[in-house]
């Protein structure tokens, strides 16, 4: 049992638990910047612009890594998932726009980098949370 249907869609539970992670997450940080609000809503603001640019990138890095596709099934690079260099250039794109944004908007260093920290440690945190929670009940 990895997965659900509803109608033709087929959604991994695992894509759930990241969804709820990053929700987490989000508040999280949300909550730990609330009295910097212009540092609040630029961070956010950049962290989710970092999170679809990275996701966009490694969907279609596959065409950069695979050119053989974009020739014969275009459409196959929407369908096929992405291996780890795919997921490396999405990751390092998304890093890129963070120190980008860093740099345009003089984010103070120990701020920016103790958020990015709370990020991450509740993302996996609540990722391996609601993971095993889900595999004890299920």
């Amino acid at each position: 049992m990895e997965a659900f249907q509803i109608g033709a869609l087929t959604i991994k539970y695992v894509w759930l638990f990241y969804l709820m992670s990053g929700v987490i997450a989000f508040y999280v940080i949300k909550n730990k910047t609330k009295n910097y609000p212009v540092f609040q809503s630029r961070f956010l603001d950049s962290g989710t612009n970092a999170l679809l640019i990275g996701f966009i990138v490694y969907k279609l890095s596959i065409g950069l890594f695979r050119p053989d596709l974009l020739m014969n099934n275009p459409a196959a690079i929407f369908f096929l998932p992405g291996g780890l260099k795919e997921f490396v250039t999405g990751l390092l794109t998304a890093g890129l726009y963070m120190g980008y944004s860093w740099q345009k908007h003089h984010w103070p260093a120990k701020l920016a980098a103790s958020s990015i920290v709370y990020g991450i440690v509740t993302f996996i945190l609540a990722f391996w949370a609601i993971r095993t929670i889900f595999h004890l009940f299920v």
